[in-house]
């Protein structure tokens, strides 16, 4: 039997159940995660504070997804940094539902205390929990009041939206490359909830350097690789001493994950060979750039 989202079950049970409406939600995002607000400080006390927003919950995928708004709050405390090392503590929501177990039916705030050490972790939070942010306790703190947020929160995503930019490095070197020595300009890791198809735009911008003859003009090489295999090349040309901005895009699509992405250049070695040179100058010359956006998901 079919059922539609707004249409009330009727006395005999016909209609939209709570889980039918999850399943329904479930289809409008492919992550859980913070929709609105939930923004997270330390105190002058042990606990945080969490300002009121919206997330998208879940108790798993079977399950289907909630919105679930919170009126904002404080974390149950936690214990002070009595060590010498930064800890980090994670701050999350639960959507309880009292037909899945839980005492009541409300959204709840909790924190989940990490462990001291030289490349503190985050702590793992319950199943059913959305993450809302991680938070650098600092080393022999006794309150929460210096705590800093350690990476960028995860937003819920639309079916089918964009991700936007998820990586974007410039080098700004000036400086030489000799031909044939492979240079890695740019590197980085994402984080796509979905597959995903990529975006990935490559800028160089170079002259030739101790050519043979300024009669010739030079050549060199661009690549970008993806998890360490190389997807594409590209061939470009400059001149002597004179410095040219090329730009190339390719597509590849990606699974749901953490990937690593890098780029790298360099100069030909054969006709037309020469070294190359480096070239940055705000406003002027763009430098090396790798840009990754996502262009949506991939069926």
């Amino acid at each position: 039997m079919s059922v539609a989202l707004g249409v009330p079950q009727s006395n005999a049970g016909v209609g939209t159940s709570a889980l039918e409406m999850r399943k329904i939600i479930g289809s409008l995002f492919v992550n859980v995660g913070i929709i609105d607000g939930l923004s997270v400080k330390g105190t002058s006390s042990l606990y945080y504070v969490v300002d009121s927003g919206v997330a998208i919950c879940s108790k798993g995928e079977s399950d289907g997804y909630t919105i679930a708004y919170c009126s904002g709050g404080n974390t149950p405390s936690v214990q002070s940094n009595t060590s010498s090392q930064s800890r980090i503590d994670a701050i999350w929501l639960t959507s309880h539902d009292i037909q899945n177990g839980d005492g009541d039916n409300l959204v709840t705030i909790g924190v989940s205390q990490g462990v001291p050490s030289s490349s503190p972790v985050p702590p793992s939070i319950p199943s059913d929990a959305t993450i809302i942010a991680y938070m650098m306790l600092p080393a022999g703190a006794t309150s929460t009041q210096n705590a800093v947020m350690t990476s960028e929160r995860r937003y819920a995503v639309p079916s089918g939206a964009s991700l936007g930019v998820l990586l974007d490095k410039t080098d700004t070197s000036y400086k030489g490359i000799h031909a044939g020595s492979a240079y890695t300009f740019a590197s980085g890791q994402i984080y796509v909830p979905t597959d995903r198809l990529l975006s990935v735009k490559l800028t160089e911008t170079t002259w030739a350097w101790n050519p043979k003859t300024h009669d010739w003009i030079g050549s060199g090489y661009i690549d970008w690789t993806l998890d360490g295999v190389v997807q594409r090349a590209f061939r470009f040309t400059n001149y002597p001493e004179t410095p040219t901005t090329s730009c190339f895009e390719d597509f590849v699509k990606v699974s749901a994950g953490f990937h690593s992405i890098s780029a790298r250049l360099w100069g030909s070695d054969t006709v037309p060979a020469s070294d190359i040179w480096l070239d940055y100058a705000a406003g002027s010359w763009p430098g090396q750039r790798l840009l990754v956006v996502d262009s949506g998901v991939a069926e």
